[in-house]
This record gives structure tokens, sequence and C-alpha cells, in this order.
């Protein structure tokens, strides 16, 4: 017999779950909770097997009478519903993943553009700024401004405004070997450190895949051995170590300005750069413990710098400091050409020596 929606809607849930037949293969399902279902029964080899159509508050009876009737006309055709059902869900299940593929596909195509947009506006220029920025606060301000002048000679006008990741050793070579050329080998060497240096940031930074400095770091260093022949160093002079006593007779007979020749024999005595020497302070100077200490500020290597005095150092000091110890300079500043010298002037004055002719002033001693 067939139920009524009033029927069906009658049904109490018991201890266990049990079917209530609703006609013709058609059962409603009542579970201990209350929930109720319809449900489709049948044969197949002697087993029975079942399909929940669905739940009552989801689908009317009607409905579910349909579905109960497709069921029985493709058991009719000699098909399993439950593997008809299985075969629609498989297939369902692989048109969502087709599906999720193809949306993946398409987002990651999305982000393949966006990269290939970024890195085309990932310039050399751009990368080197972000690295020269980054590096400020290790290098001086004198250092930071010739690596950035290097760069804007040699590099951006050929590469600069490239993408950095589609630059090829071939280019880096390009500009390397117009600087060989031109006699520029310390330059094209440090060119070369710096391009390497950027390229390694680019690839910590930005994930850089390559760097073709490093590539061709073979390459550049058999073409700057070669232009260094053809090109040699030129160095400063140097005194040949058994040429130091004829060059310390030919200073102590120096007939020249006392200021530089006191800054020759400080420079002599104390071994020290002559821009330590030029702008070294009576400050700097500790007589008791015969010590010369150079700030920091004025050392090439920026690490203070201390300097024993000798006899003869202390004694060219005190002679400056007789001289001079109004200044705050250790070797005072040449007068100005124009100035006006009278023979009371402070010895180490210029003037005298410069235009009168005649009065030279106290010079003071070289050291013996």
């Amino acid at each position: 017999m067939s139920l009524t929606v009033l029927e069906i809607a009658a049904l109490k849930p018991q201890a266990k779950t049990y079917r209530q037949s609703a006609g013709r293969s058609l059962y409603v399902v009542v579970q201990p909770t209350g929930s109720k279902s319809y449900e489709f029964r049948y044969k197949r080899h002697g087993k029975v097997r079942s399909i929940v159509i669905g739940r009552i508050d989801e689908i009317g009876l009607m409905e579910a009478r349909k579905e109960r009737d497709r069921l029985s006309r493709m058991l009719g055709d000699g098909l399993d519903p439950v593997a008809q059902r299985h075969i629609v869900v498989e297939e369902e299940r692989a048109r969502l993943q087709r599906a999720k593929e193809a949306a993946a596909a398409r987002r990651a195509a999305a982000t393949a553009r966006r990269e290939a947009a970024k890195r085309e506006q990932l310039t050399l220029s751009r990368v080197a700024d972000d690295w020269v920025t980054g590096m400020r606060r290790h290098w001086t301000p004198k250092h930071a401004e010739q690596i950035v002048q290097s760069l804007r000679d040699h590099v951006y006008g050929h590469l600069g405004e490239r993408p950095i990741e589609a630059l090829k050793s071939s280019e880096v070579l390009d500009v390397i070997d117009k600087l060989l050329a031109n006699g520029n080998v310390e330059t094209a060497r440090r060119v070369r450190q710096r391009l390497d240096a950027i390229f390694e940031y680019a690839g910590m930074r930005h994930g850089v895949p390559t760097n073709p400095v490093a590539s061709a770091k073979r390459e550049i260093t058999k073409r700057v051995k070669a232009a260094s022949k053809l090109h040699p160093e030129k160095r400063f002079a140097c005194v040949p170590i058994a040429e130091v006593p004829h060059l310390l007779r030919a200073m102590r007979a120096y007939v020249g300005t006392p200021v530089t020749r006191s800054l020759m024999w400080l420079v002599a005595l104390t071994a020290c750069r002559t821009g330590e020497a030029r702008y070294a302070t009576w400050d700097e100077f500790d007589f008791e413990r015969a010590v010369w200490t150079i700030p920091a500020a004025r050392m090439k290597a920026r690490k203070e710098h201390r300097v024993p005095l000798s006899p003869p150092v202390i004694a060219l000091l005190s002679n400056l400091r007789e001289a001079s110890g109004q200044h705050g300079f250790v070797i005072p500043p040449p007068a100005s050409p124009r100035s006006t010298c009278v023979r009371k002037c402070h010895p180490l004055c210029l003037g005298c020596n410069q235009f009168q002719g005649t009065h030279v002033g106290p010079r003071v001693p070289a050291p013996v």
C-alpha cells in the first residue's frame, strides 16, 4: 500500500532504524533521531540493494516517486542503479577536478603574467639603487659616491634600463671590454666587483636565478690580465731603500718654506700619510706619554691609530708649537699671496719669503 504525505509525517522514530513501504519499491526510512528519507530498494543478482533518493524535507513525495520510476526503468534496461550512480558520482568528481585544475592553471598564468611584468620593471639600475641604499651604512660617504658614480658612468648608460633577469654574460663583457680598451684596468676590476655584488643581491632579494658576472668570471679575469700587460698600472714614485740616506740628506739641505720642511720631516719620522699630517691638530698629541692619537674619522680604515713619538719628532713639534701654537692645526696653512708681511711676522710666515726676498725668518730645524 502507498503512504500519503500525512502518514509519512506521522511516522514516529523508534529505538532502531526502520522502513515503511511507500509502494512499488519506494520506502520511507526513519532514523532514531527522527530524520526521514526516501529509499529505493531492489534485488540484483540475488542481493538486495538500496539507493537513498533524498530527505523528506528536501524532496517531496511526488518527486520521490518520479525518481523511483526512473530507477525502475533503468533496471528494466539491464542497468544497475547503484553502479550507474557510482559512475555519475565519479564523472562529477572528475568534472569538478578538471574545473579545479583549470582554475588553478588560470591563477598560475595570471601570477606568471604579474611576475613577468614585475621582472620587466626590475631593471639593473633599480636593483643597484636598492643595493647601494642597503650598503651605505657600511661605507664612507666618499666611497658610496665613488661606487654610484662608477655605475652611472660605465654601467647605467648601457644596461641600466634592462630587466636584470634578462642580462647575459656577453653584455657584462661588453661593459668590461669598453673600459679595458680605454686602458681603465682598475676601473674595470671595480665595476666587475660591484656588478657581481649587485647580481648576488638580486638573487637573494628578488630571486633572480643567474649571475652573468659569476658565469663570465674566468673570461673577465683573462681579459683584465691581458689589458694589464698592455696598460701597466702607474704607481706612485717609491724611493729604493738604498737611496733613503740620499733622500734624508736632500731633505736636510732643502731651503723651501718652513711649513713644507716641517711636513716632510713629520711624515718621514712617523710614517704617516700626508693627509694625516697635514690635518693634525694639537689636541691629538700627548707629549707626556709621547703618543700621537689619530682619530678614526681621519684614518682610511676608520680605526683609531696611535703613533709613538721619538725624541726628534717631539723636538720638531715643540718648535712648531712655539711658532704656531695659536693655530688649531700643527702644520699651519700657507699665508694668502695677497697678505702683507713685515719683518716681525711669526717664524712660519711665508709672505716675506715669497715677496720681499730679503727676510726669511727662523726656520724649524731639521732633526739631527
